[in-house]
Formats: structure tokens, C-alpha cells, sequence
């Protein structure tokens, strides 16, 4: 008997499971082309037919087998349109002489991700041993034929990367594996295509997998994920759920209803669009088959809670920038309107296209300090229908529940109804006489499409009523929606945006002037404490005249408090990138060591300590690689009832500094040092723990 390595029946052994019973959501019986004595799995829709994965015997390949006589699997077609026709190999390299398949395709056809045993050439020995693992590949469609087979970049001799599904715009490839890292078992992970290559890639986390096995991932079109697992609840073995990637989080899983589970391994599930009709296999019958399903009535998988007409949200800060809510606040501008705190909840007209701000504001004057979101919103019909239920429902009472007609831009083609756990209907209205004294789920589903793009969709609203009380806005929400990003209908384009900077570490900076052409520096009067220093800013490059240049921004805005009363009444907190090497690599070396005078002084004196001399080694270095760097050292004391020695002793640790770099072979040209002792401050002087901040070393870039 011939060891098999880890070969494609191993792996869904490994994976696969689940219901007893008929019930009335689906009708579902074994598929014609599903082959007597043969393990047939993981259908897939491609150009009027099928792909699936099958051992049924060919003599186009070799009779070597597996332990159970069968031979390897094969990647066949099925055209579903005739019932005549037999299933076919498909042609070319993707068919090897072990294990090949499951398949997907993208969306033209002619690009296929398939998996198969990572080595297919050697002796049959060799091959089929356990060490074979199972990886990723992809083919190209030439002339009927797949071929330039490569292999996929984050595949592993050390364990299995297999039953792929693409998403229907084809940016994200959804897999299963038994990585070591994940959570147990095989988990189910998705690596994102981006600038021309698959990324690495990403497990979907606790709420999908588990400490079992997960695998067979399919995504339909409105990007619903139904996977099989045989550890969360289900009928045994393993179970088909559905899942959906809400706000970037995953919902919990939820079981389709038998007959698609049954007490067997029930995995490698596809549907149409609307979740019609589709296929999956079970081995419900002793051999691993497909079976064909039918929706008799839709099963309620997930269904958003019902807002306010769809045009009222709550915007959320996304909390990137701590302030002081006694000196500062958040206000938020839609157009004209305009509210303070760190939400705001606002309802547009309806679609079309506005404008929202968020500042950070200066509560006592009402100032803006720092914009922090300019942006453009886009709101749409959506298509998600609307329940509209009677006011005043009483125990017994005949209730009609309505439908909102269609958006504009959609139609809507069936409404399906549930009331409770009991009652159900379809069409766009239900009557029903009530029997309960508690609140109870109505939940409407509307398969609709977009008259548009012809795509079509089932969507899902649900909402609470209250008997014996009035329902006109009972358990109604509004969406939230953080500061950024999509939600639904509602699409935010943002025009500046502090958090999409983040990744490019921005500073900020104490802005006094904004100029389209150079003005000389001395035509700037500033307290010496605050040198003026000119960047440029942007892609049209205007120059922006600075005093200040803070890695946190209630610093920045203490120095923004000075330029104020130095009558810059135009000035402002704004971000910059640094775009110089040298320059960015300062900012890395504060932002690893930091600033704080104890991290370099003994005792709070001006003798650089041990530890600060190999932190002072880095910064060494730094300016060996960057020759054409100057810097200024400048230092700062907390203030006390003695200004002069606060300078004396801030100037003497800022030359100590210079001192110690000069030492080091930098020359002292591209050195200057000054200190300021308690002349500008950056936290408050009240508690301790505050005032020690404003002992600190500034190394800042000099002209």
C-alpha cells in the first residue's frame, strides 16, 4: 500500500461535515454529474458549467493510487447546460500526476489559482510521502490550454496552503492552512493583491477559526465568506457557515440550515448571487459527493439594524490625537452646521455630495488650532429597504407591516419576512396579529439590483417592536461611522486626513507664516527662544515659517499659545513629513531615545552620563552618514524662581552635548547650542509629573 503525502483527500478528511433533517429553507438532491463510486468536491461556477476536483478513474493518467485504491484527484469541467454532456479534464499543466485542485478563476476566465502537491516530478516514492505538502499555483488560459503554471510566493515545504477562493474583483485571495501560527488546526487566511505581487498573508482571526479546522473558503459577490468548520456549533462533523466583514470585523458565524448541513462532512460550497441556487459537497452518502441546492426560502444570515431613513450617522473621532478637553475640543463642520465633543451626529438631505471638517479648537477663544479632517462626503441610495410598522401595537392586535418602496437607482424584486422565530411571509407587506407582551425582531430581506450595473444583492434590515408602546423611533439607530473611511451609503473622500499621515510619521509644527514667495527670516520678529525656521510643504512647495517642531501636540499647541501673543494671529498646528534622509532620521532617532534631559544628564546637572554617551554614539553616527547635516542643540529646564540659573544650567547641557559630539569627530562647524532655561515650556507646571516634560533637549535641524 502506497503512502500518499498529504494529498488533497487527506486534507479534506482532515477538513471536512452536518443536519438532520429536512427543513424549509432549502430543497437539495445529489448533482448528475456527480460520478457513482468517485470522491467529488468543491464546485466552482465557470463559463456556463462547473469546476470541481474528482478521483474518478481516467486513462489519460496513471493507475498510481492512495491507500483506499482511488487514484489522485483531477481538476474537471462540467457543462451544467446539457445534461448529456460528461465531465472533462481541463487541459494542459494544471493536471499532474498527483494531487490537483480545488480551483478558482477571476472574473474573465482566463487566470486560474488552484492548489496541488508542492513537488510532481521525481519518483513515485519520493513524491507521495508525507513531506509533500500541498501549495498555492496559478495558470493562464492560452488557446484552450493552461499552462506557465507558477507557484504562489508564500507556499511551504512545512506545511499545507490550499482550497482557494478568489474575491469577485479579484483582490483578495482567501485560502486555508495549517501554519503553526494560527489558532489551531487549519485556519482560513486572505492575502491582498497589491503593486503587482500577493502580499502576505492575513488569518481572519478568532472569530472565524478556531481550534479545529477551517477551510474551502468561497466569497460571493457582496462579499459574504462562507467557509466549513467542524468546531463551531453545527450538526457534526463539519458545517457550512456564513460570515461578513462588517466595519473590519467579522461577524459571528452562522450555520446554513439542513439540508445543506447534515450529520456528515458538508464543505466546498458555491452559490449564485442571491444565494438562489448553488452546489456544495457532502459525504452524507459514504462516498464525498456534489449536491445541488435550491432556495425554497432565504435563510436570514445577518441583517443591519435599521437607521434613520439612511441618512443620518454618527461621527466618531478615531482618538489618533490626545488633547486637553479643558483647553481644547473637537468641533465638527458639515457645511455650515456645526457642533463640538467627540461625536456628532448629524442627518444629511438626502444623496449627494457635502463637505465635513473636523478642528481642534481653542475652547476660550473658539480658534481653530489644527484641522484635522477636510473632506468630501458621497451619500447614495443604497437599495436597503425600509420597515415601516404601526404606532401603538397592543396584544392581539392585527398588525400590517409595509415595505418602503424602492431607491431610486434600484428594484427591488422580492421581500422576505420574519417576525420573531415564528412567523414568516413574503412580498411587500405582512399582517399578523400579535401574541406577544415583549418587544420582538422584525426582520425584512430584500433581494434587489442596481439599475446601473445590473449587479444584483440581498440585503437585510431588522428592528424592534415594542407592543403597547409607541414604535415611531423605537430601536431605530443611526450609523456611526468613524472620521474616516466607508460605511454603507456613505462614502468619505478625505481631502486632508492627520490619520492617513500616520504611516508617514508626521511632526507637528507651530506655523506663523504661510508664503508663496521666501520672506527673509529677520522680517520675522520672534522671541529668541523661538528661532524661526523655514520647510517647504506640500507638492506646490510654499514656504512654511516655524518656531516650533513637537512630537506630541498639546506641546505643540503650548508654543502655538506663545506665537499667538507674539501677535501671529494667523498662526496655527499643522503637520509636515519630513521628506530629507537626514532629517527623517533625526526624527527617529528623538522618537526611539527621546528628549528628556534625564535620559542624558547626572542628577540634573550638565555631566553626561554613561548611559546617554551610547545613546550620544547613535546620534554620532547619524551625522557621519549625513556630512551636509548642521545641528542645533538646544536645552530647556522646568522653571523655577531663578531664571538666570535655569539658563546657566540649560546652556551648560547643551554645550556638554556639543562638547561630547565634537569629541566624536564632528566638526564644530555643524554645531550650535543654545539653552533657554524655563522660557518655553511645552506641559503644564502642575502636577509633578507634568512638569518634569519641560526638561528636555531639542536637536533640531540648523540653516
Amino acid at each position: 500500500m502506497l503512502r500518499n503525502c498529504c494529498c488533497i483527500i487527506g486534507f479534506v478528511t482532515a477538513f471536512l461535515v452536518s443536519a438532520n433533517g429536512q427543513t424549509e429553507n432549502y430543497y437539495v438532491t445529489k448533482a448528475p454529474f456527480s460520478a457513482v463510486g468517485s470522491d467529488d468536491f468543491s464546485p466552482v461556477y465557470y463559463k456556463g458549467g462547473v469546476i470541481f476536483c474528482s478521483n474518478r478513474h481516467q486513462k489519460s493518467f496513471g493507475r498510481n493510487v492512495i491507500a483506499d485504491n482511488k487514484p489522485f484527484f483531477r481538476i474537471f469541467f462540467s457543462d451544467t447546460t446539457t445534461k448529456k454532456s460528461e465531465p472533462r479534464l481541463l487541459e494542459g499543466e494544471i493536471n499532474s500526476n498527483l494531487n490537483n485542485g480545488p480551483a478558482t478563476f477571476n472574473f474573465s476566465g482566463d487566470t486560474a489559482y488552484f492548489s496541488r502537491n508542492l513537488v510532481v516530478n521525481g519518483s513515485f516514492r519520493d513524491i507521495s510521502s508525507s513531506t509533500n505538502k500541498l501549495g498555492l499555483f496559478s495558470a493562464v488560459l492560452k488557446n484552450g490550454r493552461w499552462e506557465d503554471i507558477r507557484e504562489l510566493r508564500f507556499n511551504d515545504q512545512a506545511w499545507n496552503v490550499t482550497t482557494p477562493s478568489l474575491s469577485p474583483d479579484g483582490k483578495r485571495l482567501y485560502f486555508a492552512s495549517d501554519k503553526p501560527e494560527g489558532y489551531g488546526g487549519s485556519d482560513i487566511y486572505y492575502s491582498q493583491w497589491r503593486n503587482d505581487y500577493w502580499d502576505n498573508p492575513v488569518n481572519l482571526g478568532p472569530v472565524v477559526n478556531t481550534s479545529g479546522n477551517e477551510a474551502y473558503p468561497y466569497v460571493n459577490s457582496d462579499g459574504g465568506l462562507f467557509y466549513s468548520s467542524d468546531t463551531h456549533p453545527g450538526k457534526g462533523g463539519k458545517d457550512i457557515f456564513f460570515t461578513r466583514e462588517v466595519d473590519s470585523a467579522w461577524i459571528s458565524p452562522v450555520p446554513l440550515a439542513a439540508p445543506v448541513n447534515s450529520s456528515g462532512n458538508d464543505f466546498g460550497f458555491v452559490a449564485d448571487d442571491l444565494i438562489g441556487s448553488g452546489y456544495f459537497s457532502s459525504d452524507r452518502n459514504g462516498d464525498v459527493d456534489i449536491f445541488y441546492f435550491k432556495t425554497v426560502y432565504p435563510q436570514f444570515f445577518y441583517c443591519e439594524k435599521q437607521s434613520e431613513k439612511r441618512f443620518c450617522f454618527t461621527f466618531i473621532d478615531d482618538g489618533s490625537i490626545e488633547i486637553d478637553p479643558l483647553s481644547l475640543q473637537f468641533r465638527w463642520d458639515f457645511g455650515g452646521k456645526q457642533m463640538t465633543g467627540y461625536s456628532a451626529e448629524h442627518c444629511f438631505n438626502g444623496p449627494g455630495s457635502y463637505s465635513m471638517r473636523q478642528d481642534i479648537i481653542d475652547r476660550k477663544t473658539g480658534n481653530v488650532v489644527f484641522n484635522k479632517i477636510s473632506a468630501g462626503l458621497e451619500i447614495v441610495h443604497d437599495g436597503m429597504p425600509y420597515i415601516i410598522a404601526p404606532e401603538n401595537i397592543k396584544t392581539g392586535q392585527q398588525v400590517t407591516l409595509r415595505a418602503e418602496p424602492d431607491s431610486p437607482g434600484f428594484e427591488t424584486f422580492n421581500y422576505y419576512w420574519e417576525v420573531g422565530n415564528t412567523i414568516k411571509g413574503q412580498g411587500p407587506e405582512l399582517s399578523y396579529t400579535t401574541n406577544e407582551s415583549a418587544p420582538v425582531d422584525v426582520r425584512l430581506l430584500a433581494n434587489i439590483i442596481n439599475k446601473n450595473t445590473g449587479k444584483k444583492m440581498q440585503v437585510c434590515v431588522s428592528r424592534k417592536i415594542m407592543t403597547g408602546a409607541s414604535t415611531d423611533s423605537t430601536d431605530i439607530a443611526k450609523d456611526t461611522i468613524s472620521a474616516s473611511g466607508r460605511k454603507n451609503n456613505i462614502k468619505i473622500n478625505n481631502i486632508y486626513s492627520y490619520s492617513e499621515e500616520l504611516s508617514g510619521k508626521p511632526v507637528f509644527v507651530v506655523q506663523v507664516l504661510e508664503s508663496a514667495t521666501e520672506v527673509p527670516l529677520k522680517d520675522l520678529n520672534v522671541s529668541p527662544q523661538y528661532p524661526v525656521r523655514k520647510i517647504r510643504i506640500g507638492e506646490a512647495g510654499t514656504f512654511s515659517y516655524v518656531i516650533a517642531e513637537e512630537q506630541d501636540f498639546m506641546a505643540a499647541y503650548n508654543s502655538l499659545k506663545d506665537a499667538l501673543s507674539f501677535g501671529f494671529r494667523n498662526a496655527l498646528i499643522r503637520t509636515y513629513i519630513p521628506v530629507d534622509k537626514g532629517e527623517a532620521e533625526l526624527w527617529d532617532f528623538k522618537r526611539t531615545y527621546g528628549t528628556a534631559s534625564s535620559s542624558y544628564f547626572v542628577n540634573n546637572g550638565f555631566s553626561i552620563s554613561p548611559d546617554a554617551a551610547s545613546i550620544l554614539d547613535k546620534l554620532v553616527l547619524l551625522l557621519k552618514r549625513n556630512p551636509e547635516m548642521k545641528l542645533k542643540i538646544v536645552a530647556h529646564t522646568e522653571r523655577t524662581n531663578n531664571q538666570k540659573a535655569d539658563i546657566d544650567l540649560s546652556s551648560r547641557q547643551a554645550e556638554s552635548i556639543v562638547e561630547y559630539l565634537i569629541e566624536q569627530g564632528i566638526s564644530g562647524d555643524r554645531l550650535k547650542s543654545a539653552g533657554f532655561g524655563g522660557l518655553r515650556l511645552v506641559a503644564p507646571e502642575f502636577p509633578s509629573s507634568e512638569r518634569m516634560k519641560n526638561r528636555r533637549i531639542d536637536f533640531l535641524v540648523s540653516e
